[in-house]
């Protein structure tokens, strides 16, 4: 056998090799402790070998060992071995399992503004950003972060007469990641001028829905017993701002169709699920005081699957899903040209 050094480390190339197609076979088999220890092995012959640490990113993965999972994807991002996009999706993949959603605004944001990539996966990277950026909002630290928040707003509030103006001209920002800031702060600001300013927020038709509804759920905050004029998707809606409360707990049948979605596919794909869960809350919230009629939940489900799989360029055919899901194919296009009517107003405008 061939013995070749590189720098201290003595590789044997065939060893390698049958150490890393030995890993395979047991990730195929899904005996997957099994293959992380092969993949380890090829990595102590070669530290650089790339394949083995994709291999072993998706062993961690599929064993639930997230911050593993994560730390090695950040090890690859930083020394800028293999491929950006596919290491970037293992990095995305178990941030979201472990709810770390603001590091994946912040690598995504660093990513696009530093690495150029092709316009079709800066699309993709653009709207699971955004998508990551509604997490955020959803998914804060309990209690902890918004006290912090808050009391970061107060202190800018005493340093700076001229902050509650600056928030209200970030309100109006084009960009949706600015105007989410602004909510995200105005929430604690229960002035007069801030109402004034989210009712004119809400009546803008080019804003994004979804935010409309968070500006909503920040006028429930400051006790508004007003009706408030609310324009989405060409239509005019006059709200009572407490009605807002119909948004805290998702009814029966929008349940369903996540534990439908779960049952059928959380076990092979549970990345994809994860994305199609915020999808359906992204579409309840965009569409709000319009809500879906639900009366099969599988056809939803499967409705919610083509999109995410769209989202994350999974390669898939809408026959396949539509037996998946024991619907038709007429059906499932039917109840994802509904979900895409919606949600399409809130992706990146390029």
């Amino acid at each position: 056998m061939k013995i070749v050094k590189k720098g201290n480390v003595l590789f044997f190339p065939n060893l390698a090799q049958r150490h890393l197609e030995l890993a395979y076979e047991a990730r195929d088999r899904g005996r997957y402790q099994e293959a992380q220890n092969h993949f380890q092995k090829v990595l102590q012959l070669d530290p650089d070998h790339y394949p083995a640490m994709i291999g072993l990113n998706m062993a961690y993965y599929e064993q639930g060992m997230y911050r593993e999972a994560v730390e090695l994807a950040e090890q690859l991002l930083v020394s800028g071995i293999g491929e950006i996009s596919e290491v970037l999706h293992f990095f995305i993949a178990s941030s979201l399992q472990l709810e770390e959603y603001e590091k994946i605004c912040e690598v995504l944001t660093s990513v696009l503004k530093n690495i150029p990539l092709p316009p079709e996966k800066v699309m993709e990277f653009e709207e699971i950003l955004e998508t990551c950026l509604v997490m955020r909002e959803n998914h804060p630290e309990i209690g902890e972060e918004n006290d912090l928040l808050r009391n970061t707003v107060e202190e800018k509030l005493e340093e700076d007469p001229t902050y509650v103006e600056r928030l209200l001209d970030q309100l109006n920002d084009p960009e949706f990641d600015q105007q989410l800031q602004a909510i995200e702060q105005l929430q604690y600001v229960e002035k007069e001028v801030v109402v004034q300013g989210f009712k004119v927020f809400l009546k803008n038709p080019d804003y994004d829905p979804i935010l409309k509804t968070f500006a909503l759920k920040a006028l429930k905050r400051f006790n508004l017993t007003e009706k408030v004029e609310v324009v989405k998707f060409d239509q005019k809606f006059l709200l009572d701002v407490s009605d807002i409360q119909a948004l805290e707990d998702e009814s029966a049948d929008q349940n369903n169709v996540l534990n439908c979605l779960y049952e059928t596919s959380y076990h092979e794909d549970p990345v994809l699920v994860s994305f199609a869960e915020q999808l359906w809350k992204d579409y309840l919230y965009a569409s709000f005081p319009i809500q879906p009629i639900i009366k099969k939940p599988n056809s939803w489900a499967a409705a919610l699957h083509l999109a995410a799989g769209e989202l994350l360029s999974q390669s898939f055919s809408k026959r396949q899903i539509a037996e998946l899901y024991k619907i038709t194919p007429m059906t499932l296009n039917k109840k994802y040209s509904q979900l895409n009517e919606i949600l399409h107003q809130h992706l990146p405008k390029n």
